[in-house]
C-alpha cells in the first residue's frame, strides 16, 4: 500500500489520505467488522475469496491507468489489512477453547511477527526481478491460504445466548484516562508515519521504495519481538508499571524534538522504528496491566472501544492536523516536517501528563477493588501482566488500615508468587490483630523468603499469642531452623501443645544428637497422651516433619476416637504421600465430616489410588460411592478417565447417574481427553436410546399407572445422563446452565421459548449430526412402539425396572407389602417421585405399615411428634378442634414438619376410611439421611414448595 500510493501520488496527497483512510476504518467498524465477527468458518473462507479477489482485481485496475483509481485502491489495501487483521484473530479466537487460547496466544503472536519478519525481508529481492504491482499477486495468495487455513481452523461450537451487558466503560475514570492515552498516541502515530513516508518519496522512487520499506518493517518486528520477549518483563520487575508506560510517550518526546531538529530521512526513520517497536511491547502490556482493576465485562466492552472508536478517531484527528499542516507548509517539506515534529511533542507532553495522572486515578481503582475484594483475572492461567497487577494491587492493600484489606492483599500474594517480596508484607507481623499476623506468617510461608528470617527470629522473642509463636516456629523450621534450636529447645516441655510441636520440629531438623533423642521421646509422649489437643499437635508434627518413616504412628492417630485428632492425621497423612495407608483413608470416605478430609488427602496421592476406589464403589452404599467418585473426579490426572468409562459401564442406573455428574463437572474443572470425549459421545446415544424406548413404553394403553410413574421417573433419569455425557463431550458450563430448563421441578415456570433456547444451544454445541438428532429426544415422539420398548426394557440390564415391570399391583392389595410394593407407594408421594428406585427401595426397608379402620384416631393435637405418615390406602382428615382442615388420599402424606421440628402435633389426624399407611420414624429417616443425602434434598426442596401451596398440617 505504502509502495502503490508514493511511487504514484506527491506528498501533497498525504493528508487527505489519511483522512479517507480514518473514514473508511470508522465504516469498518461500524458496519463490516461486527459482521465478519458473526461469520462462521464457511462464510469467513469466501469473504478471503473475495477478498483475494479483489487484490487480483486491484491489480488490472492499476494497469488501467484510470484516473485516480491508485488512490482508491491504497483506501482498500489499507482497509484490506483491518480486515483481515479482525478476521485472523476472530477465526483464531473461535477455534480454540479460552484455556488452549490463552496457552496459544504467545506463540500465535510471535509466529505473526516472524512471518510479517520473513514477508518483509523478502520484498526488496522480490522487486529486483518484478514490477511492484506482481505484490498484489503476492497478497492474493497469501490470503488464499489463509483461506485455506480457515476450512481447517472451524470454530469451537459456542453458547448463542446474548450475555449480560456490563457497565459503560466511559463511567470509569481510569477507562477514560486509557482512552486519552490512544487517542494521543494515535495522533503521535500519525505524525510519525507521515514524517517517514515523507523522507522516503523524497530519497526513492518506484521500486526503491519498496526495497526501502521492505527491511524496515521486517526489522521493525524483529526488534519488536525481541522487546517482547526480553526485555518487558525484567523493566516491569524493576521499574514498576509507570515507568513501563512511560517509556514510549518519552521515546516520541525525543524523537520528536530529533525529527525538529534534523529533518531527515533517517531522524523520521528512527522516530517511526521506536515508535512501532515500543508501541506494540511495552506499551501495549503496561495497558493491559494498567486495566485489570476494572470489572471483567467493563474491561472487555473497553478492549472493542478502544480498538474500534478511539484508535480511528486518534488517526482522524491526526489526518486533519496534517491536512491543515499541509495548507500552511506549501512546497517545503522540511518545514511541514518541522511543524509535525512540534505537533508530536505537544501530543506527547499531555500523553506523559495523562499517564501520570493515571497512576492516581490507577491507584484509586485499586482501592476501590480492594473494597470489593476484586481482581480482574479472565482465565486460570496466570500470566505476567496478571501477577504484576496482582502485586499491584497487594501493595496497595496493605497500606490500608483495614485488617479485611490486609488480609485480601495477603491472600493475593500468595496466590500469585512472585521472586520479588514486598517490604511492607513485614510491617503486619506487629499488627495490633492477631489474624492479620497469622496471615503474614502464612504469606511468608507460603513465599518461602529466606531473607525474612531475622525478622521471624525477632517476632520470636516478642509474640505473646503462644499459636502464633508456634507458627513462627514452624516457618523457621522450614526456613532456617538452626538459628532457633537454643529457643526452640527452652520450649520443648511447653504446655501448649502447638508451641511444644513447633520445638520439637526445630529439634528434630537441625538440633543435635541430644536434642534429636530429647524431641523422639517428646514426640512419642504426645502420640501417646491422653489429652486429645496434645495428640492433635502431634499428628500436626507428623505431617510437618516430611523425614523418616511415620505410618505406623499416623494410622495409629487416623484411628483416633477424637475427630480433630484424625482429621489433623489424615492431613498430614495427605501432605506426606503416605501411600501405604490408602486402604484406611479410603475407610473413612462417607463418614461424615471426616469423609471430606480424607478425600483430599487422598486426592493428593493421585492416580495411585484410582484403582483401590473403583473397588470400594458398592451398589448397596451409594453414600460412600458417591464420595468415592467424588474423589475420583478431583484427581486431575488423565488415567482417571479410564476409571470412570469403567464404572459407567458396570455400575447400576445410580451409580451412573453420579458417575455422569461427576465427569461433567470434572470436565468443566479440567478439559476432558479426546478418547473420553469421544466415550461420553457413546454414552450419550445409549442413553438417547433408553429414553426413546421409555418414552414409547409409557404411552401403552395397558400399562399399569404405577409402572408409568416409574417409567417417568427413569425417563428423567436418563434424560439427566444424557445432557451430563452430552457436556462432557462439549461445552460443560453450557449443559450446567441448560438442565434446569429441560429438566425442571414441579415449582419451576419454564415457558416454550426458553425450552426452545435451550435445545438450540445444545445443537449449537454439538460436533456432528448424530449428537444433534439425538437432542431432537426432548421434543420428538419415540419411533418404537410401546410393546417394542417394553420388550427390549425387560431385556435390559436393569434389575429394578424389570422388577416394576413383572410386579402386579393389584394381586398385592389384600397381602402384607413386599419391598416393591412400598417402594411404589413412596414413588406416588410428591416427596419422593424424584429419586432413583434402588433409592426407594432403601427408604422402603425401613418403613413400617399401619393399618387404621374408619374413624379410629392415630395420634392427637399437642401429642409428641413420632415421624412422617404416608397413604398407601383409604385416607385420613387432619381435624383441629372439631374443624376438618383437609382430607388427604391415597399417595398423600403428613406429619413432615416432625422430621425437622420437634414441636407437639399441631392438630388430630383421624381415618375417614379403612386406610392402610407407612410410616418412618424420625430417627430412622435421620440415619437415612445421613447415609443419603439426596433423600434429604429431595424432601426440603419439595417441602419448600409444597407448604406453600398446602393447607396446615400436623
Amino acid at each position: 500500500m505504502d509502495l502503490l500510493f508514493l511511487s504514484t501520488y506527491s506528498i501533497d496527497w498525504l493528508p487527505y489520505f489519511f483522512v479517507g483512510q480514518t473514514v473508511v476504518l470508522l465504516a469498518l467498524t461500524f458496519s463490516i467488522t461486527p459482521f465478519i465477527s458473526k461469520g462462521s468458518f464457511l462464510i469467513n473462507f469466501f469473504i478471503l475469496i473475495l477478498l483475494a479477489l479483489s487484490a487480483v482485481g486491484s491489480s488490472a485496475i492499476i494497469a488501467m491507468n484510470i484516473p485516480g483509481a491508485p488512490f482508491a485502491i491504497s483506501l482498500w489495501i489499507s482497509a484490506l489489512s483491518v480486515i483481515l487483521g479482525v478476521m485472523s484473530w476472530n477465526v483464531v479466537g473461535d477455534a480454540f477453547d479460552v484455556r488452549k487460547f490463552k496457552t496459544l496466544i504467545k506463540w500465535i503472536a510471535s509466529a505473526g511477527s516472524i512471518g510479517g519478519l520473513c514477508i518483509g525481508l523478502m520484498i526488496p529481492f522480490f522487486l529486483i526481478h518484478y514490477p511492484s504491482e506482481y505484490l498484489l499477486y503476492v497478497l492474493a495468495a497469501l490470503i488464499l491460504s489463509s483461506a485455506l487455513c480457515v476450512l481447517n481452523l472451524k470454530p469451537v461450537k459456542v453458547s448463542k445466548m446474548k450475555p449480560t451487558t456490563g457497565t459503560s466503560p466511559t463511567k470509569y475514570p481510569l477507562f477514560r484516562n486509557i482512552a486519552v492515552v490512544v487517542f494521543l498516541m494515535m495522533i503521535v502515530d500519525t505524525m510519525a508515519d507521515y514524517a517517514l513516508k515523507v523522507g522516503i518519496a523524497e530519497n526513492y522512487k518506484n521500486e526503491e521504495i519498496g526495497q526501502f520499506l521492505g527491511p524496515f518493517y521486517g526489522i521493525s518486528i524483529a526488534i519488536t519481538l525481541a522487546v517482547q520477549l526480553g526485555a518487558t518483563n525484567p523493566i516491569l520487575r524493576k521499574f514498576g508499571l509507570t515507568v513501563l508506560l512511560l517509556i514510549l510517550p518519552v521515546f516520541c518526546f525525543v524523537g520528536g524534538l530529533g525529527l525538529f531538529l534534523i529533518p531527515l530521512l533517517w531522524a523520521a526513520t528512527v522516530f517511526r522504528l521506536g515508535e512501532i517497536v515500543f508501541g506494540y511491547s511495552v506499551d501495549t502490556i503496561g495497558r493491559e496491566i494498567v486495566s485489570n482493576p476494572l470489572p471483567a465485562q467493563v474491561r472487555r466492552k473497553s478492549k472493542l472501544f478502544l480498538k474500534g472508536v478511539v484508535t480511528p478517531l486518534g488517526t482522524g484527528v491526526g489526518a486533519l492536523l496534517l491536512w491543515i499542516i499541509s495548507l500552511i507548509t506549501p512546497q517545503d517539506s522540511q518545514l511541514a516536517i518541522r511543524v509535525v515534529a512540534v505537533v508530536a511533542v505537544l501530543a506527547t507532553i499531555a500523553w506523559i501528563w495523562i499517564v501520570c495522572k493515571t497512576k492516581k486515578v490507577y491507584k484509586k481503582a485499586l482501592k476501590d477493588a480492594i473494597k470489593s475484594k476484586r481482581f480482574g483475572k479472565d482465565s486460570d492461567e496466570i500470566s505476567d501482566a496478571d501477577r504484576q497487577a496482582a502485586k499491584e494491587l497487594a501493595m496497595h492493600a496493605l497500606d490500608e488500615e483495614d485488617p479485611d484489606a490486609i488480609i485480601f492483599g495477603l491472600g493475593l500474594i500468595r496466590e500469585y508468587h512472585d521472586d520479588a517480596i514486598l517490604d511492607s508484607l513485614y510491617q503486619h507481623l506487629g499488627s495490633e490483630s492477631s489474624i492479620v499476623r497469622m496471615e503474614t506468617i502464612k504469606t511468608v510461608k507460603a513465599l518461602k523468603d529466606y531473607n525474612s528470617v531475622p525478622r521471624l527470629i525477632e517476632r520470636v522473642s516478642l509474640e505473646e499469642d503462644q499459636e502464633i509463636q508456634a507458627a513462627l516456629m514452624e516457618v523457621l523450621s522450614e526456613l532456617d531452623p538452626e538459628k532457633i534450636v537454643d529457643h526452640a529447645a527452652v520450649h520443648l516441655n511447653s504446655t501448649v501443645p502447638r508451641v511444644k510441636a513447633g520445638a520439637i520440629l526445630v529439634l528434630l531438623r537441625a538440633g543435635n544428637l541430644d536434642h534429636i533423642i530429647d524431641a523422639g521421646i517428646a514426640l512419642k509422649e504426645m502420640i501417646n497422651s491422653s489429652d486429645s489437643i496434645i495428640r492433635k499437635g502431634a499428628a500436626r508434627v507428623l505431617g510437618s516433619l516430611q523425614a523418616g518413616k511415620m505410618e505406623k504412628e499416623l494410622e495409629k492417630l487416623i484411628n483416633d476416637s477424637n475427630i480433630e485428632v484424625c482429621i489433623t492425621a489424615i492431613r498430614s497423612a495427605g501432605s506426606r504421600k503416605v501411600y501405604g495407608l490408602t486402604p484406611l483413608l479410603v475407610s473413612k470416605l462417607g463418614a461424615g465430616r471426616i469423609s471430606r478430609y480424607a478425600s483430599r488427602a487422598l486426592v493428593s496421592l493421585g492416580i495411585s489410588v484410582g484403582d483401590v476406589l473403583l473397588e470400594q464403589i458398592d451398589r448397596k452404599n451409594y453414600t460412600r460411592s458417591r464420595v468415592i467418585m467424588k474423589t475420583l473426579a478431583s484427581i486431575p490426572d488423565e488415567k482417571i478417565e479410564d476409571i470412570f468409562t469403567s464404572i459407567i459401564e458396570n455400575g447400576d442406573i445410580v451409580i451412573r447417574t453420579m458417575a455422569a455428574r461427576e465427569v461433567v463437572f470434572r470436565a468443566h474443572r479440567q478439559v476432558a481427553g479426546d478418547r473420553f470425549k469421544t466415550k461420553s459421545r457413546e454414552f450419550a446415544l445409549l442413553e438417547h436410546h433408553t429414553i426413546q424406548l421409555l418414552k414409547a413404553a409409557e404411552t401403552g394403553e395397558n400399562v399399569p399407572v404405577y409402572v408409568k410413574i416409574e417409567l417417568a421417573a427413569r425417563q428423567k433419569l436418563a434424560c439427566l445422563r444424557f445432557l451430563y455425557f452430552v457436556g462432557t463431550c462439549t461445552i460443560p458450563s453450557e449443559i450446567i446452565e441448560v438442565k434446569p430448563i429441560l429438566l425442571p421441578d414441579e415449582f419451576s415456570v419454564v415457558d416454550s421459548s426458553q425450552k426452545a433456547a435451550a435445545l438450540e444451544l445444545l445443537e449449537t454445541i454439538s460436533p456432528d449430526s448424530e449428537l444433534k438428532k439425538a437432542i431432537a429426544v426432548f421434543e420428538n415422539k419415540s419411533p418404537f412402539s410401546s410393546n417394542e420398548a417394553l420388550d427390549e426394557l425387560r431385556q435390559s440390564n436393569d434389575p429394578w425396572l424389570d422388577q416394576v415391570l413383572n410386579f402386579e399391583l393389584n394381586s398385592h392389595k389384600d397381602e402384607k407389602m413386599n419391598i416393591t410394593h412400598k417402594a411404589l407407594i413412596l414413588r406416588k408421594t410428591k416427596l419422593f417421585e424424584s429419586l432413583p428406585g434402588e433409592i426407594l427401595l432403601t427408604i422402603a426397608e425401613k418403613t413400617e405399615e399401619r393399618e387404621l379402620v374408619n374413624e379410629e384416631k392415630l395420634f392427637s393435637q399437642d401429642d409428641y411428634p413420632d415421624g412422617l405418615y404416608i397413604i398407601a390406602a383409604g385416607s385420613v382428615k387432619i381435624v383441629r378442634k372439631g374443624e376438618i382442615l383437609t382430607e388427604l388420599k391415597e399417595g398423600d402424606f403428613f406429619g413432615e414438619i416432625s422430621l425437622f421440628d420437634d414441636s407437639p402435633r399441631g392438630a388430630d389426624a383421624i381415618a375417614s376410611a379403612d386406610s392402610h399407611l407407612l410410616f418412618i420414624e424420625n430417627n430412622t429417616f435421620d440415619s437415612i439421611t445421613e447415609d443419603l443425602p439426596e433423600v434429604l434434598r429431595a424432601v426440603m426442596k419439595t417441602l419448600i414448595g409444597y407448604l406453600k401451596t398446602s393447607p396446615a398440617k400436623p
